[in-house]
């Protein structure tokens, strides 16, 4: 188990989990590459403003995150007090009032940032901003925590692989058009992959806490084959689109696409033999990689964005 903060510095650090920011920063990279892309204009201050917005989001999402699930991670840090991380309330790193409190001047800041990018800079509107604070509140919060009851997985690959682009596109003053959904399709099935794998190494505690996620409805079998699943067709229609896109002329890009993919599938499937309940190195190693091939590849489309 990772030690667990002392100072006051680290304890917010460690509560920040920076760890997780790539999850929301590579779509960040992902849709201001698609603004480009769509619009052939770019604004810093949109860029700036847009990176602000990633930052306050996923603030709120954890803190938030952090104050709703202390009941289920007190469970987990009991069934398994030497095989997890550290929890944040449960282990007193901050309390519940600093975890609250963190969580609603995120969401404050959220708001002011969309009312400021509205009047003064070139957003044309606050309602991308509205529904991602929203769509988490649906996934995590009282009265409906979607996440508790069977549609967390969906909400939370609908907020990182539609929301933040269609806030970022609100926040260049752009507006999504359907040639730019094409590009958005194959990274939601990638981001559904990754918010099935978050289940995994809570199966247990999960079950005891009523919480209802694709690993506790289907166990963690089914979960980890679709995993694989959507992870290997959203590899599988960008490859397509790279191929049929006739401002792409490098075709073999497509044919880079579908070995890398081949070689990641492979990859993931034999990591899975190693994936079952409570085995949490191996859930630690399987997610470790899932998360690198998926940024990763979102890297090389949000660049070939930019080159097309």
């Amino acid at each position: 188990m990772r030690k667990i903060p002392e100072s006051t510095f680290e304890k917010w650090k460690y509560a920040f989990k920076m760890d997780s920011w790539p999850k929301v920063f590579v779509p960040y990279l992902f849709s201001i590459s698609l603004v480009y892309h769509s619009s052939g204009s770019f604004s810093i201050s949109s860029a700036i403003i847009s990176c602000l917005y990633i930052l306050f989001l996923v603030w709120y999402i954890v803190f938030l995150n952090d104050y709703s699930d202390s009941a289920v991670d007190l469970i987990k840090r009991a069934m398994f007090p030497n095989d997890c991380s550290p929890k944040t309330i449960p282990d007193g790193i901050l309390s519940e009032n600093q975890v609250l409190t963190g969580g609603l001047f995120s969401l404050t800041a959220l708001l002011l940032l969309g009312f400021v990018s509205y009047y003064f800079f070139l957003a044309s509107s606050i309602t991308g901003i509205i529904y991602s604070i929203l769509t988490f509140w649906l996934y995590s919060l009282k009265p409906f925590r979607l996440n508790y009851r069977g549609g967390g997985e969906l909400a939370e690959a609908m907020g990182i692989a539609i929301l933040i682009p269609f806030t970022i596109f609100q926040l260049f003053g752009e507006t999504l058009k359907h040639s730019d959904y094409i590009w958005i399709l194959p990274f939601f099935l990638l981001s559904i992959s990754s918010a099935i794998a978050s289940g995994l190494a809570d199966e247990a505690s999960d079950k005891i806490g009523g919480k209802k996620t694709i690993v506790t409805i289907f166990g963690s079998t089914k979960a980890k084959i679709s995993i694989v699943v959507f992870y290997g067709i959203g590899i599988g229609m960008y490859a397509g689109i790279t191929m049929i896109d006739n401002s792409i002329p490098l075709k073999l890009i497509s044919v880079c696409f579908i070995v890398f993919g081949i070689i990641s599938i492979i990859k993931l499937f034999s990591l899975t033999m190693n994936v079952s309940t409570n085995s949490f190195v191996a859930i630690t190693a399987f997610k470790k990689y899932l998360h690198f091939f998926n940024w990763t590849f979102l890297i090389v489309v949000s660049i070939l964005l930019l080159l097309v």
